[in-house]
């Protein structure tokens, strides 16, 4: 059976394939796992983010806040 080859070959990986192969495995099972972004396309996508974010603070958009205002906001959310 084509199946049995295919895991026979996928043992005789290293460890490090056999883990990368797992999870593109795993990830085709997820509802819409196929359309799943690269990890360089999430990599772009949140470089991208912050460059927006520096922009918006550097050109007055946005403000920054002390980590205890953020924790006390964060907490009064969760309520």
């Amino acid at each position: 059976m084509a199946v049995e080859k295919i895991f026979q070959d996928a043992l005789a990986l290293p460890r490090e394939d056999r883990a990368r192969l797992l999870t593109a495995l795993a990830v085709s099972l997820e509802p819409g796992g196929e359309a799943r972004p690269t990890e360089a396309e999430w990599e772009g996508a949140w470089t991208a983010e912050v460059d927006r974010r520096l922009r918006d603070f550097d050109e007055g958009r946005s403000a920054a806040i002390s980590h205890e205002e953020f924790k006390s906001r964060a907490r009064a959310r969760l309520r």
